[in-house]
């Protein structure tokens, strides 16, 4: 009797330890459950208290949208989808520059500025983008700042910030080029990395600095073919703030098919499309319903890193130029609202043929500051 007592005792030990075991094992691995970030959109205001039940991992809160970007795991993804104050669930999407590839070009080939009385002069522009060599030359940049970790505002690895801001921006100091809008005060927000890639959450903390630091016009010559409710409430926001904001068709326009890529295809957002030297539509430019108004988007000479200069193709050339000429009007016409500004680029654009090919036309700068 005495020997079943112990074996039976024995018995229960190993079996206990082996419950013990494989709980610490289920333990372990609900721990070690991989996460993802998602931004979560809400319906008016974040629930902390009820993020905060679910021991959600909150990595940002915006300031001006309610939205969050937060690491879910699978449960508490469904949990979050269950509750009738969010609105969209999205993982946190990349996006990518618009411009095409480069052609390094040291010669003379310099496009004439403007003939205008206008230069932009007190006009804040933050160039959402790769970055801005600030040490250029023909530059003037009054501020950077960076949303990516681990990366300085101002080194511009691809090049494609500092060419856009070029085009907006030179300075007409009798060296190099002259931007549209030469005396424009320039902002490099850093968003995209050094393969010209970025994420939605780096979108919006910008458009919440640019609402912090009364930008008058975001630019942003990249794209996304996935529509973010995170991003439409943030543009939303800054649009009814009276920020201008403009932005690259997208070069997915070869099949002629419907293309205008994000945040270009937003409602608040002025979307640009590409035409060459004869101005007809480049062959790459997005086209689409969405689709507002064209600009030289091929051969564009501007400022490159390293005090270079060189030519790009692509809808994120042609984009800039509008910006240019939006920051002109803004200087001529303080109080204009965002609608009124874009319902006088389209009124005064020179037609160029099929509106979903070619939007309202060609931008027309003497027309519309005149």
């Amino acid at each position: 009797m005495k020997n079943i007592i112990i074996l039976f005792t024995i018995l229960l030990v190993i079996v206990l330890s082996a419950c013990s075991n494989s709980t610490s094992t289920i333990s372990k691995e609900k721990s070690t459950e991989k996460k993802k970030e998602y931004l979560v959109t809400f319906n008016k205001q974040v629930d902390l208290g009820f993020t905060n039940k679910l021991g959600i991992l909150l990595i940002k809160k915006y300031k001006y949208f309610p939205v969050v970007l937060a690491a879910l795991s699978n449960k508490q993804y469904k949990q979050l989808k269950l509750d009738p104050n969010v609105k969209d669930i999205e993982a946190n999407t990349t996006l990518h520059s618009d411009s095409m590839d480069v052609k390094k070009n040291q010669s003379l080939d310099i496009p004439q500025n403007l003939q205008s009385k206008y230069t932009g002069k007190g006009i804040k522009i933050a160039v959402l983008d790769s970055g801005i060599d600030v040490n250029h030359p023909d530059l003037n940049i009054k501020g950077v700042v960076s949303f990516l970790p681990n990366s300085k505002p101002s080194i511009d690895k691809t090049g494609h910030g500092t060419h856009v801001a070029g085009i907006i921006g030179a300075q007409d100091n009798q060296i190099g080029i002259t931007g549209v809008a030469p005396d424009s005060e320039i902002y490099g927000l850093k968003v995209l990395n050094g393969s010209d890639i970025g994420k939605n959450s780096a979108l919006l903390s910008a458009i919440e600095w640019c609402i912090d630091s009364d930008i008058d016009i975001i630019h942003m010559s990249f794209s996304s073919k996935k529509f973010s409710q995170a991003v439409s409430t943030a543009v939303g926001v800054a649009y009814k703030k009276n920020i201008l904001m403009v932005a690259s068709a997208g070069n997915e326009g070869i099949y002629l098919k419907e293309s205008i890529s994000y945040p270009g295809a937003y409602n608040e957002v002025i979307a640009v499309g590409s035409v060459n030297s004869q101005g007809k539509r480049s062959i790459f430019s997005s086209v689409g319903k969405q689709l507002e108004v064209m600009a030289l988007g091929e051969g564009v000479y501007s400022t490159e890193p390293n005090n270079k200069y060189g030519k790009r193709d692509g809808t994120s050339m042609a984009a800039p130029y509008v910006t240019g000429v939006c920051a002109l009007l803004k200087q001529k016409y303080r109080n204009l609202s965002n609608e009124e500004i874009r319902n006088r680029l389209r009124n005064t654009a020179i037609p160029l043929g099929d509106k979903f090919l070619y939007g309202n036309g060609l931008v027309n700068p003497s027309k519309l500051l005149n």
